[in-house]
């Protein structure tokens, strides 16, 4: 009896939730990265971006990827595969995109962060049996490497900005200027 009286108190949760209109809820924050019309890579690209937040007294020219590391001293970040981004465009990291150390950015404390964006552009492998791959790009092993700069996808990252997250504003989108590699 006691279990058939849960499931139907848990069936008019679903139905109230239901039957409220989505502007009620709260609406989540969200992170834009804006990828310029002017960038050198004009073709859609697919590929990993992620967005770092690092402590706020760093230097907004520092590159945050080199903080990574899976320690208790990790900054945390937050991803998403990417397909056929086109220059010119927004993408948006949503608060359930995935994370570390925090597994969702809706979890991420309130505070100041130095936030930054990176792209890292896939490439396309084709194994022998004719299954195709993508992975990131593989750099130039030295200067005997013969692959024109087309084929190797240049890395891309955005200042560092300096954002007071609530976890409700959405912060300006951050803009990937810088070439790496």
């Amino acid at each position: 009896m006691y279990a058939l009286l849960r499931l139907f108190s848990m069936g008019w949760l679903l139905i109230a939730a239901l039957c409220f209109p989505s502007s009620l809820a709260r609406e989540l924050p969200t992170i834009e990265v804006r990828w310029p019309a002017a960038a050198e890579l004009q073709t859609p690209v697919s590929g990993r971006l992620l967005i770092i937040f690092g402590p706020s007294e760093i230097d907004h020219d520092e590159d945050l990827r080199r903080r990574l590391t899976p320690t208790s001293e990790a900054i945390a970040f937050f991803g998403q595969d990417i397909s056929n981004w086109p220059a010119g465009t927004v993408q948006r990291l949503s608060s359930f995109d995935a994370g570390f150390p925090y597994p969702t950015l809706a979890q991420l404390p309130r505070g100041s962060y130095r936030v930054q964006a990176s792209f890292e552009p896939y490439q396309a492998y084709r194994r022998s049996d004719g299954y195709q791959l993508l992975l990131p790009a593989i750099e130039p092993l030295d200067a005997t490497d013969t692959r024109t700069s087309t084929q190797i996808h240049r890395r891309w990252r955005s200042a560092a900005e300096l954002v007071h997250w609530d976890g409700q504003q959405t912060p300006r989108a951050l803009v990937l200027n810088t070439t790496l590699g």
